[in-house]
Protein backbone atom coordinates (compact mmCIF):
# COMPACT_ATOMS: atom_id res chain seq x y z
CA UNK A 1 0.00 0.00 0.00
CA UNK A 2 1.61 3.12 -1.33
CA UNK A 3 2.13 6.30 1.09
CA UNK A 4 0.50 9.58 -0.24
CA UNK A 5 3.20 12.27 0.20
CA UNK A 6 2.06 15.25 1.55
CA UNK A 7 3.25 18.70 -0.37
CA UNK A 8 6.44 20.50 1.65
CA UNK A 9 4.91 24.06 1.18
CA UNK A 10 6.89 27.00 0.64
CA UNK A 11 6.66 28.68 4.18
CA UNK A 12 7.44 25.11 5.92
CA UNK A 13 11.27 25.70 4.91
CA UNK A 14 11.43 29.15 6.46
CA UNK A 15 12.42 29.96 10.50
CA UNK A 16 10.46 31.23 12.92
CA UNK A 17 10.88 35.20 12.69
CA UNK A 18 10.68 34.50 8.85
CA UNK A 19 7.73 32.84 8.65
CA UNK A 20 6.02 34.46 10.96
CA UNK A 21 6.42 37.68 9.03
CA UNK A 22 5.25 35.64 5.36
CA UNK A 23 2.18 34.98 7.82
CA UNK A 24 1.48 38.94 8.35
CA UNK A 25 2.32 39.43 4.35
CA UNK A 26 -0.41 36.95 3.56
CA UNK A 27 -2.87 37.86 5.54
CA UNK A 28 -3.45 41.01 3.32
CA UNK A 29 -5.07 38.84 1.05
CA UNK A 30 -6.89 36.77 3.70
CA UNK A 31 -3.91 34.53 4.43
CA UNK A 32 -3.50 33.03 1.19
CA UNK A 33 -0.05 32.00 0.02
CA UNK A 34 0.81 33.36 -3.31
CA UNK A 35 3.00 29.96 -3.94
CA UNK A 36 -0.28 27.58 -2.99
CA UNK A 37 -2.86 29.24 -5.74
CA UNK A 38 -3.22 27.66 -9.41
CA UNK A 39 -3.59 29.12 -12.25
CA UNK A 40 -7.48 29.30 -11.54
CA UNK A 41 -7.50 31.49 -9.24
CA UNK A 42 -5.12 33.91 -10.94
CA UNK A 43 -5.95 36.20 -14.44
CA UNK A 44 -3.64 37.16 -16.90
CA UNK A 45 -5.94 40.24 -18.14
CA UNK A 46 -3.18 43.48 -18.71
CA UNK A 47 -6.66 45.36 -17.32
CA UNK A 48 -6.61 43.81 -14.06
CA UNK A 49 -3.35 44.83 -13.11
CA UNK A 50 -2.78 47.67 -10.26
CA UNK A 51 -2.08 51.42 -11.64
CA UNK A 52 1.71 51.63 -10.39
CA UNK A 53 3.56 54.29 -11.10
CA UNK A 54 7.07 55.30 -10.60
CA UNK A 55 7.01 56.98 -7.52
CA UNK A 56 5.37 54.24 -5.88
CA UNK A 57 7.80 52.21 -6.78
CA UNK A 58 10.63 54.82 -5.05
CA UNK A 59 8.72 54.56 -2.07
CA UNK A 60 8.36 50.48 -1.98
CA UNK A 61 11.71 50.25 -2.45
CA UNK A 62 13.61 53.14 -1.09
CA UNK A 63 11.81 55.03 1.69
CA UNK A 64 9.86 51.61 2.66
CA UNK A 65 11.04 50.31 6.46
CA UNK A 66 11.88 47.05 6.59
CA UNK A 67 9.94 44.51 8.84
CA UNK A 68 13.26 43.39 10.38
CA UNK A 69 15.54 46.12 10.84
CA UNK A 70 12.61 48.87 10.72
CA UNK A 71 15.72 51.33 8.82
CA UNK A 72 14.37 52.02 5.45
CA UNK A 73 14.61 49.37 2.56
CA UNK A 74 17.12 51.87 0.45
CA UNK A 75 17.27 49.42 -2.28
CA UNK A 76 18.25 51.49 -4.58
CA UNK A 77 20.44 48.41 -6.72
CA UNK A 78 17.22 47.68 -7.64
CA UNK A 79 16.13 50.38 -9.42
CA UNK A 80 18.39 49.25 -11.91
CA UNK A 81 15.92 46.49 -12.17
CA UNK A 82 14.12 48.87 -15.12
CA UNK A 83 16.97 46.75 -17.58
CA UNK A 84 15.67 43.19 -16.57
CA UNK A 85 12.14 44.16 -17.63
CA UNK A 86 13.21 45.96 -21.03
CA UNK A 87 15.25 42.91 -21.70
CA UNK A 88 12.14 40.23 -21.33
CA UNK A 89 12.51 38.73 -18.37
CA UNK A 90 9.85 38.88 -16.57
CA UNK A 91 7.16 36.65 -18.13
CA UNK A 92 3.63 35.01 -16.80
CA UNK A 93 2.06 37.81 -15.28
CA UNK A 94 -0.89 37.23 -13.31
CA UNK A 95 -3.04 39.14 -10.54
CA UNK A 96 -5.77 38.50 -8.38
CA UNK A 97 -8.21 40.80 -6.28
CA UNK A 98 -9.02 40.31 -2.71
CA UNK A 99 -11.04 43.61 -1.47
CA UNK A 100 -8.83 46.38 -2.03
CA UNK A 101 -5.75 44.59 -2.53
CA UNK A 102 -4.21 43.28 -5.35
CA UNK A 103 -1.76 40.50 -5.48
CA UNK A 104 0.50 39.97 -9.19
CA UNK A 105 3.15 36.65 -9.61
CA UNK A 106 5.13 36.74 -11.89
CA UNK A 107 8.30 34.59 -13.15
CA UNK A 108 11.47 36.49 -13.77
CA UNK A 109 14.92 35.18 -14.96
CA UNK A 110 17.95 35.23 -12.36
CA UNK A 111 20.60 37.90 -12.94
CA UNK A 112 23.64 35.84 -13.39
CA UNK A 113 22.32 32.13 -14.28
CA UNK A 114 19.88 33.39 -16.98
CA UNK A 115 18.46 29.76 -18.35
CA UNK A 116 18.55 28.22 -15.07
CA UNK A 117 14.48 27.83 -13.57
CA UNK A 118 12.92 30.98 -13.51
CA UNK A 119 12.28 32.86 -9.86
CA UNK A 120 8.89 33.58 -8.22
CA UNK A 121 8.47 37.17 -6.82
CA UNK A 122 4.99 38.26 -6.35
CA UNK A 123 4.13 41.83 -5.02
CA UNK A 124 0.78 43.31 -3.24
CA UNK A 125 -0.23 46.39 -4.38
CA UNK A 126 -3.39 48.55 -2.99
CA UNK A 127 -5.71 49.27 -5.40
CA UNK A 128 -4.41 53.11 -5.12
CA UNK A 129 -1.17 52.19 -6.50
CA UNK A 130 0.86 51.92 -3.62
CA UNK A 131 2.72 48.98 -3.05
CA UNK A 132 2.58 47.15 0.20
CA UNK A 133 5.01 44.63 0.44
CA UNK A 134 6.71 42.04 -2.05
CA UNK A 135 8.27 38.09 -1.64
CA UNK A 136 10.79 36.25 -3.92
CA UNK A 137 12.08 32.93 -3.67
CA UNK A 138 15.36 33.86 -4.57
CA UNK A 139 18.42 34.43 -2.22
CA UNK A 140 17.66 37.93 -1.61
CA UNK A 141 13.94 37.81 -1.44
CA UNK A 142 13.42 37.34 2.13
CA UNK A 143 14.39 41.37 1.87
CA UNK A 144 11.57 42.36 0.14
CA UNK A 145 13.59 44.54 -2.33
CA UNK A 146 15.50 42.18 -4.86
CA UNK A 147 16.04 43.27 -8.29
CA UNK A 148 13.15 40.58 -9.39
CA UNK A 149 10.84 42.24 -7.11
CA UNK A 150 11.94 45.59 -8.90
CA UNK A 151 11.40 43.99 -12.81
CA UNK A 152 8.28 43.47 -11.68
CA UNK A 153 7.36 46.69 -10.16
CA UNK A 154 8.69 48.29 -13.42
CA UNK A 155 6.74 45.87 -15.54
CA UNK A 156 3.37 47.10 -13.29
CA UNK A 157 4.25 50.50 -14.12
CA UNK A 158 4.70 50.02 -17.92
CA UNK A 159 1.23 48.16 -18.25
CA UNK A 160 -0.42 51.07 -16.32
CA UNK A 161 0.54 53.60 -18.60
CA UNK A 162 -0.28 51.86 -21.60
CA UNK A 163 -4.07 50.75 -20.20
CA UNK A 164 -3.84 55.00 -19.58
CA UNK A 165 -3.10 55.58 -23.31
CA UNK A 166 -4.84 54.34 -26.36
CA UNK A 167 -3.67 53.68 -30.06
CA UNK A 168 -5.74 55.03 -33.23
CA UNK A 169 -7.84 52.16 -33.35
CA UNK A 170 -8.83 53.33 -29.74
CA UNK A 171 -7.96 49.88 -28.04
CA UNK A 172 -5.20 49.70 -25.42
CA UNK A 173 -1.63 48.74 -26.54
CA UNK A 174 -1.08 45.96 -24.42
CA UNK A 175 1.10 44.67 -27.27
CA UNK A 176 3.27 47.23 -26.60
CA UNK A 177 4.51 45.57 -23.24
CA UNK A 178 8.51 43.86 -23.91
CA UNK A 179 7.84 40.49 -24.74
CA UNK A 180 9.11 37.36 -22.46
CA UNK A 181 12.30 35.83 -22.91
CA UNK A 182 12.45 31.63 -22.30
CA UNK A 183 16.17 31.29 -22.91
CA UNK A 184 19.32 33.05 -23.93
CA UNK A 185 20.55 31.41 -26.67
CA UNK A 186 24.33 31.78 -27.68
CA UNK A 187 24.73 34.04 -30.52
CA UNK A 188 27.50 35.52 -32.96
CA UNK A 189 28.12 38.97 -32.45
CA UNK A 190 26.83 40.49 -35.66
CA UNK A 191 23.35 39.51 -34.54
CA UNK A 192 23.63 40.89 -31.00
CA UNK A 193 21.79 44.33 -29.99
CA UNK A 194 23.71 46.15 -27.82
CA UNK A 195 21.81 48.92 -27.53
CA UNK A 196 21.12 49.97 -23.54
CA UNK A 197 17.75 49.63 -21.96
CA UNK A 198 18.10 53.95 -21.48
CA UNK A 199 18.50 54.29 -25.06
CA UNK A 200 15.73 52.33 -25.99
CA UNK A 201 13.67 53.92 -22.81
CA UNK A 202 14.37 57.29 -24.61
CA UNK A 203 12.70 56.12 -27.73
CA UNK A 204 15.46 57.22 -30.35
CA UNK A 205 17.06 54.41 -31.37
CA UNK A 206 16.54 51.65 -34.18
CA UNK A 207 17.48 48.22 -34.58
CA UNK A 208 21.01 48.08 -36.64
CA UNK A 209 20.33 45.77 -39.78
CA UNK A 210 21.81 42.74 -40.30
CA UNK A 211 24.03 44.51 -43.01
CA UNK A 212 25.12 46.87 -40.88
CA UNK A 213 26.05 44.55 -37.98
CA UNK A 214 28.44 42.63 -40.68
CA UNK A 215 29.93 45.13 -41.40
CA UNK A 216 30.89 46.18 -37.93
CA UNK A 217 31.78 42.46 -37.17
CA UNK A 218 33.98 42.55 -40.54
CA UNK A 219 35.85 45.80 -38.65
CA UNK A 220 35.98 43.73 -35.52
CA UNK A 221 38.18 41.15 -36.94
CA UNK A 222 40.35 43.25 -39.35
CA UNK A 223 41.28 45.17 -35.97
CA UNK A 224 41.73 41.84 -34.71
CA UNK A 225 44.45 40.99 -37.06
CA UNK A 226 46.03 44.11 -36.97
CA UNK A 227 46.26 43.73 -33.04
CA UNK A 228 47.90 40.50 -32.96
CA UNK A 229 50.33 42.21 -36.37
CA UNK A 230 51.32 44.54 -33.45
CA UNK A 231 51.88 42.25 -31.13
CA UNK A 232 54.04 39.80 -33.26
CA UNK A 233 56.07 42.81 -34.45
CA UNK A 234 56.59 43.74 -30.57
CA UNK A 235 57.61 40.24 -29.50
CA UNK A 236 60.27 40.03 -32.42
CA UNK A 237 61.68 43.43 -31.43
CA UNK A 238 61.86 42.85 -28.18
CA UNK A 239 63.60 39.60 -29.04
CA UNK A 240 66.41 41.30 -31.47
CA UNK A 241 66.66 43.99 -28.52
CA UNK A 242 67.60 40.78 -25.57
CA UNK A 243 69.80 38.98 -28.54
CA UNK A 244 71.63 42.42 -28.97
CA UNK A 245 72.02 43.27 -25.21
CA UNK A 246 73.63 39.52 -24.62
CA UNK A 247 76.25 39.98 -27.83
CA UNK A 248 77.24 42.90 -26.10
CA UNK A 249 77.85 41.50 -22.32
CA UNK A 250 80.12 39.19 -24.28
Amino acid sequence: MSVKQVKKLYRDGLDKQTSERYAQKCNLIGGKDPYDLVKGDLTSDVKCLPAVSYIDIINYLVNTKSAYTMDELKAYKSLEAYNQFVCGWVRDVMSMNVGNKVLVTARVRHSQRMNETALRPWVIVDTTGVVDTAHCDCMAGLGEACSHVGSLLFYLEAAARINASKTVTQEKAHWLLPRSIDKVPYSMISDIDFTSAETKKKGNWTVPSKVKMRVIHGQLQSYQKCQNHLNLNRRIYYSVCFATSQKRQF
